[in-house]
């Protein structure tokens, strides 16, 4: 009863994987187009479980996608230098790969310059967008706010800013007193969820949470059975 939730290293756990994660909407063309989102979310887990490659693993999510960004400097404050020197060492390898990539430096600054500040920043009324503070937005548009195409403005975007800060702020002060795995994990689904821009398959991450979660409340149900049981 003890066990994990999800037992990585069984087959039982791996097909009960698989069946809950194509179940999710988006998860399978994510995992079939050879979307690198699948390799991070594994990376994530691993993260998660493994603290002695806990730096290194989030600064490489991170490198690729900001959900991560959280978990890091929250593992950091915990575990100060531990995390933090080689989490920098692979941030610093990952940039100076990205300069010198075939596609070179401009790319990287146009891409900031251009790409950045729209979809991931504003997000999009896509219904494959299940972001949970842009779910604001479409209410807004029920209730009669005009929108139609193009940059958001003004006041829309400091309300999703304000949501995506606030999220992951407000989840660390809530999850304080949880073990710190959970914090990482609680805090990473809140950073995801309530981003401009959360796409449907996405929500394969808070499994991690949903697992550490059910673990957690298992193995304490088991240590008060024990304790209940002593003479």
């Amino acid at each position: 009863a003890s066990e994990p939730f999800l037992h990585f290293a069984s087959y039982q756990g791996a097909e009960l994987l698989s069946v809950v994660l194509v179940s999710l909407p988006g998860t399978l063309s994510a995992m079939t187009l050879g979307n690198i989102d699948p390799v991070l979310w594994a990376l994530f887990g691993l993260a998660l479980v493994s603290p002695r490659a806990r730096g290194p693993l989030f600064a490489l999510v991170s490198l690729v996608k900001v959900y991560t960004v959280w978990p890091l400097a929250l593992a950091s404050w915990h575990d100060r230098a531990r995390i933090y020197l080689p989490a920098a060492l692979v941030l610093l390898a990952g940039i100076l790969i990205g300069c010198l990539a075939p596609v070179g430096v401009r790319a990287w600054v146009d891409w900031i310059r251009y790409a950045a500040p729209t979809m991931p920043a504003q997000g999009t009324f896509s219904t494959d967008n299940v972001s949970l503070s842009f779910a604001g937005l479409r209410l807004a548009r029920v209730l009669g706010w005009q929108y139609t195409i193009g940059p958001l403005p003004v006041g829309p975007r400091l309300y999703l800013a304000a949501m995506g800060l606030a999220a992951p702020l407000v989840t660390m002060r809530v999850v304080r007193r949880m073990e710190h795995t959970l914090q990482y994990a609680w805090i990473t689904t809140a950073t995801l969820l309530f981003a401009p821009l959360c796409w449907s398959c996405y929500l394969a991450v808070p499994l991690a949470t949903v697992a550490l979660s059910v673990r957690s409340k298992v193995q304490g149900a088991a240590c008060e059975g024990v304790v209940a049981g002593k003479p």
